[in-house]
């Protein structure tokens, strides 16, 4: 089969001309855009034409790269810059004259070779659905499902537009080789100016020479959008990438058509981000910006202190990470032998968490162990018995219940547990109770009891420290401790 795209079809391709002139023919396309721009200035009645009809199109005619190209343009609604009609950009056949693609099978979608000459792209239109045997590919940019649905790179999270216009963020749960972090989700504040530079004093050249920029961010934040003061008019695109220089990860890459009355009003405007993201304090970044002048200043103080910025004003969100993994728990029965207690002294009580029933698989998520039952030989070790929370978080609250069994020597004894909370030298005493009276008298076991007590993990000296339950008697007992329950309730915020 033969398809004629651009110059050899008369009536546009499919696309409606304007008036003539409407074919402007260079080797380059900076000619080609030249050859239009003397015909406009000197026509003005054809160039009111075209901004009163933005429909109407132009072709121009040049060589990209030993190919051909018939590239057509409108003009903007604003009536000041021409925009080129990406749906119509192709290969220029010769005049009158076809390009064969005879080799392209029925409904695969060719693109330009080698050569110029057209191929098989791998792309499939079958009724309304793209097919692909392999993947599709963007820049840092969107997925549009339809006019209102649409699936972004918020570069630490996917975002998206959901069909109601609202904004919203997926759960997240980063792995690696390790595992998997709690699964959590980004819990937004109300969005809110973040004010980098508001001078307006200095004109930028980028549209002549690129500016850039490298530095970190100030705060963990979700970016809506940004303002900034153009000084010309024409295409402003902006990128960023992750580190100190253009060779990073590529997360952003915009364009936005800054118009002349924009230029004129010499107010801030708003960038029009599509694709919001998220990036957490201190994260290194280099920008750039160019396809347009800007208006800025040089900054006194602060981390850019002596540099020429642009005015900007980021609109953002800060956000907190909030996990989704909320309880777990932990249950270590002992098989150790009892406790031989010396009367009215505390003594740390021991567990080898060897019991039949042991249970540690509904641990909370991320925790490895809340008990050290470390053994050295058939002593327990200096460290055997205290409760572990340095897998937890600050505003974490534990749950500890202790079932145990006394049998005193004599009548009329007293008993009381506690736990002994923190690093060395910066220990505290967490009383469970007053001492309690066992009233079965001497040489009458108590028979299971329970004593519970809550922490909550409020400072790193308990985080790191942990809690070593103790245990004093009145008079000289046997002491049969049976194990603990340790429960976590995660405070969310991580």
């Amino acid at each position: 089969m033969s398809w004629t795209i651009g110059g050899g079809g008369g009536g546009g391709g499919g696309f409606t001309l304007g008036q003539p002139q409407n074919i402007f023919n260079a080797s380059t396309k900076a000619l080609a855009e030249t050859e239009r721009d003397n015909y406009a200035a000197a026509n003005a009645a054809w160039l009111t034409s075209y901004n009163d009809d933005v429909s109407l199109n132009i072709i121009l005619e040049y060589n990209d790269g030993g190919s051909a190209i018939a590239e057509y343009q409108v003009r903007n609604s604003a009536g000041d810059a021409w925009l080129t009609n990406s749906s119509a950009r192709g290969v220029k056949g010769d005049d009158g004259a076809g390009t064969d693609f005879g080799d392209i099978p029925e409904g695969h979608i060719p693109a330009i070779g080698e050569g110029g000459t057209p191929v098989d792209s791998g792309l499939v239109l079958n009724g309304r659905d793209l097919k692909t045997t392999g993947s599709i590919q963007t820049g840092p940019s969107s997925l549009l499902l339809g006019p209102n649905f649409r699936l972004s790179n918020g570069v630490y999270a996917v975002a998206f537009k959901l069909g109601d216009g609202s904004d919203a963020i997926g759960v997240n749960s980063p792995y690696d080789e390790n595992g998997s972090t709690d699964p959590f989700y980004y819990k937004f504040e109300a969005r809110q100016d973040l004010t980098i530079n508001t001078l307006s004093n200095v004109t930028i050249n980028a549209a002549a020479t690129p500016y850039t920029i490298q530095y970190q961010t100030f705060g963990d934040n979700l970016t809506y959008d940004f303002m900034f003061i153009p000084a010309s008019a024409g295409e402003m695109r902006v990128r960023y990438w992750l580190g100190a220089s253009d060779s990073g990860d590529l997360i952003f890459d915009e364009i936005r058509e800054v118009t002349q009355a924009e230029v004129d009003a010499g107010l801030p405007i708003a960038f029009n981000v599509g694709n919001k993201y998220i990036l957490p304090q201190s994260t290194n970044l280099f920008a750039k910006f160019e396809g347009v002048n800007l208006k800025g200043g040089v900054v006194s103080g602060g981390p850019f202190d002596g540099q020429t910025l642009p005015y900007f004003v980021s609109q953002v969100h800060g956000y907190t990470k909030v996990s989704l993994a909320t309880f777990g728990f932990m249950d270590y029965n002992n098989t150790a032998d009892v406790i031989p207690p010396v009367a009215n002294v505390w003594q740390k009580i021991t567990n080898n968490g060897l019991g039949a029933n042991t249970l540690k698989t509904y641990r909370p998520i991320g925790v490895t162990e809340l008990l050290n039952t470390e053994f050295d030989l058939v002593l327990p070790g200096p460290d055997n018995g205290r409760l572990l929370f340095s897998e937890l978080s600050l505003g974490d609250q534990v749950t500890i219940r202790h079932t145990l069994s006394i049998t005193p020597n004599s009548n009329g004894q007293t008993f009381q547990l506690r736990h002994l909370v923190g690093q060395a030298g910066q220990q505290y005493s967490l009383p469970m109770g007053v001492p309690i009276k066992m009233e079965q008298g001497g040489g009458t076991p108590t028979g299971d009891f329970t004593v519970e007590a809550t922490i909550y993990i409020g400072d790193e000296n308990t985080r790191l420290g942990g809690a070593i339950p103790q245990i004093k008697v009145s008079g000289q007992s046997t002491i049969d401790y049976k194990g603990v329950y340790i429960g976590v309730i995660k405070r969310g915020v991580i």
